[in-house]
């Protein structure tokens, strides 16, 4: 039985405006970020959906409300989509300063051979535990939701992981960084079967007018 997952980014922030260094930090969408939620409910008006899932954070939560209005459907939260966390000291920090701090943490996280060992101080995560916790999100919804159409509002830096971990043959070791572009409200479609999943396509954005990263 085929369940198919619409993995959405959120709309652009003032986070992403700001060029900052955002992961578990609640921002809000700008006023183009608000208008790609609506352009993405606009991609689901003619498709079927059985249930909208998001992120615990307001970015992620405003833009699933557009397509969830549109269906009439709740919004079921799952933090396991949240963003990635880059801990006490990078949360927030405008990422050219991420750059120059002297743990190095921010730069060998952008370098693609060193992406899935990186661990940043002071309560942040590795890739490897966010594509942990975001695989079981996955699974856990096909349980719930075997053969349907679900719909889930997530982020970047989460999709990115996740996707590494997928292209890698579902696992990060030895992984490198995926080059992955997946731009503001795009819309990546995974397909999960037989415990298998199944990436259908990346970053689709022919439903938006802007496109903002």
């Amino acid at each position: 039985m085929k369940t198919t997952i619409y993995l959405v980014r959120h709309g652009y922030s003032t986070g992403n405006k700001n060029m900052q260094v955002i992961g578990c930090t609640d921002v809000e969408l700008t006023e183009e970020g608000l208008r790609q939620g609506a352009q993405v409910a606009e991609y689901f008006k003619d498709k079927h959906l059985d249930a909208i899932y998001s992120s615990n954070l307001k970015r992620a939560k405003d833009t699933a409300s557009f397509t969830a209005k549109l269906k009439n459907l709740p919004i079921h939260i799952d933090d396991r989509f949240a963003e990635f966390n880059f801990g006490e000291i990078y949360e927030g920090m405008v990422w050219t300063q991420a750059l120059l701090q002297e743990d190095g943490s921010y730069v060998r996280y952008r370098d693609e051979n060193e992406f899935v060992s990186v661990k940043f101080p002071k309560g942040g995560e590795s890739a490897p535990e966010v594509a942990d916790r975001f695989v079981k999100g996955l699974y856990d919804i096909e349980k719930k939701h075997a053969g349907k159409k679900v719909f889930v509002a997530t982020h970047s830096i989460a999709l990115l992981c996740f996707l590494t971990y997928l292209k890698n043959g579902c696992t990060l070791e030895g992984a490198k960084r995926t080059d992955a572009r997946l731009p503001n409200a795009s819309i990546t479609t995974i397909e999960i079967e037989d415990g298998k999943i199944i990436l259908i396509t990346e970053g689709y954005v022919g439903h938006l007018d802007d496109i903002t990263v």
